[in-house]
This record gives C-alpha cells, sequence and structure tokens, in this order.
C-alpha cells in the first residue's frame, strides 16, 4: 500500500489539503465558478492558404453565434 512512513504521511497530508480546498474554495463560495476553455485547444488545428478562408471562417462563426443568440431571445 505504502512504501516508506512519509509516504503514508505526504498521502495523508495531500488528503487533508484537499478536502480543505474544496470546502474552503468551492463548497463556502457562493459566486459563480468560472470556466475557463479555449476551443482552439479542443478544436482540430487549420491551415489557411489565403487571408480570405480566415474571414470566411470567422463570418460563420459569427453567423452561428447570431443563430445562436436568436433562438435564446425566443
Amino acid at each position: 500500500m505504502y512504501g516508506t512512513v512519509d509516504d503514508y504521511f505526504t498521502q495523508r497530508l495531500m488528503l487533508q489539503v484537499y478536502d480543505y480546498w474544496i470546502e474552503d474554495m468551492y463548497l463556502k463560495v457562493r459566486l459563480p465558478l468560472p470556466i475557463n476553455s479555449n476551443p482552439g485547444m479542443v478544436l482540430p488545428r487549420r491551415h489557411f492558404a489565403k487571408v480570405d478562408e480566415v474571414a470566411d471562417l470567422a463570418a460563420l462563426f459569427i453567423d452561428d453565434l447570431l443563430d445562436y443568440k436568436e433562438m435564446l431571445d425566443r
């Protein structure tokens, strides 16, 4: 289970710190939890030959965002 006495105490300390962190930083605070995400890290990499292709993709993205907003506003 544990290799040495130090491993045992390190594991116990980590659990205590984890429990404190969860309780104090997440469960006691009643503010919204910010979630930071970067879709550029999730989507596959794209290679563009021309600037026009980048503009076309940006226009499609903005169009989709506006469609989504319109759907939410209904």
